[in-house]
């Protein structure tokens, strides 16, 4: 009996031991990689500087022990090679975690300055700003950024406010060498209605755009002149069903395929449904901007097939941009 009890001891004694020194170990392991990280991030600063970048800041402090790396950068202040641009912030947190190597999450609220190439501040208040990218050996596998609230002014006008930002950026599954992306926002305000549309009004949203550019990974990593690149690989633009709601304008867009031509005009088809298209005309002609073109293209909107399934296409082709037999606009180069 006495020899069963002394095992069991033993026993517990050798577990209790190995528990503690897991836990010894994960607590060297947790401060000695938050050590590596931070100094990362410090080596990857230096070179930025010197790449031209003008990068300061007012402390990097480590945190998060023991279930994550909480990095907070105060102050950080950037400004470009050039000098053109400069951004300012009050707080960025980098977070990882000890397990997933290949996986940030930041963190950018409150107050920016967004200094511009004509040296004109644009002040950017954030609430719920938060950044999420990963990556594996070879590229970056997907970015996403979404806000709760952002808020513009300059000169303290207001430039653009609004809630439920989105942007995700990953390569398409099936066609790694495209580049897909998913935008939008619930709710966007303007300080003014668009100079040549007064009837959409100042309210924009629900907007929700799901798009696909053809060799758009491939474009982004050939890096170098950009409109060189994309003249090279011609890139195409679709999207399956984008969903735009601004005032009294409801459409729902399609396209298999929109383009440059060797003018670098838009060149393609894009398919276009409304809804509600009597409100739609009423405000357009209430605001005085109903000509007869437009006119005869609502009508024939009202007209066509009213199921969800019905398109009407909009050709964009050498310059010109054509609604059934109406040219609706001219069309510039897009650079």
């Amino acid at each position: 009996m006495p020899d069963r009890s002394r095992t069991r001891r033993r026993g517990l004694f050798l577990w209790m031991f190995f528990i503690i020194l897991l836990l010894v170990s994960y607590t060297i392991y947790w401060f000695y990689m938050a050590n590596q990280l931070t100094i990362g991030v410090e080596d990857w600063i230096d070179d930025q500087r010197e790449a031209g970048y003008r990068m300061e800041h007012g402390g990097l402090d480590m945190s998060g022990f023991p279930y994550r790396f909480n990095l907070d950068v105060t102050a950080p202040d950037v400004t470009t090679p050039d000098g053109a641009w400069r951004v300012q912030g009050e707080k960025l947190t980098l977070v990882m975690q000890p397990w997933n190597w290949s996986h940030v999450i930041s963190y950018s609220n409150g107050r920016h300055i967004i200094t511009n190439p004509d040296g004109e501040e644009i002040i950017a208040t954030a609430q719920g700003a938060q950044g999420s990218f990963s990556w594996d050996e070879e590229s970056i596998t997907r970015i996403s950024l979404v806000a709760d609230m952002l808020d513009a002014t300059q000169d303290n006008a207001p430039i653009v406010s609004g809630q439920g930002f989105y942007l995700h950026v990953s390569p398409f599954p099936e066609a790694p060498e495209d580049l897909r992306i998913r935008t939008g926002f619930t709710t966007l305000n303007l300080p003014e209605a668009p100079r040549d549309a007064q009837w959409l009004g100042t309210t924009a949203g629900p907007v929700d755009a799901p798009i696909r550019i053809s060799r758009g990974m491939t474009l982004l990593e050939t890096g170098g002149d950009i409109k060189a690149a994309i003249r090279a690989l011609n890139p195409e633009f679709s999207t399956p069903l984008t969903q735009i709601s601004w005032g009294p304008l409801k459409a729902k867009l399609k396209t298999d395929g929109l383009g440059l031509d060797g003018l670098d005009r838009p060149s393609g088809a894009l398919n276009v449904r409304l809804e509600d298209i009597d409100a739609l005309k009423t405000a357009i002609a209430a605001s005085g901007d109903l000509t007869e073109d437009k006119a005869i293209a609502l009508d024939a909107f009202k007209a066509g097939p009213r199921t969800e399934t019905s398109f009407l296409p909009f050709i964009f082709k050498d310059g010109k941009a054509k609604f059934m037999f109406l040219t609706v606009a001219e069309l510039d180069p897009v650079f």
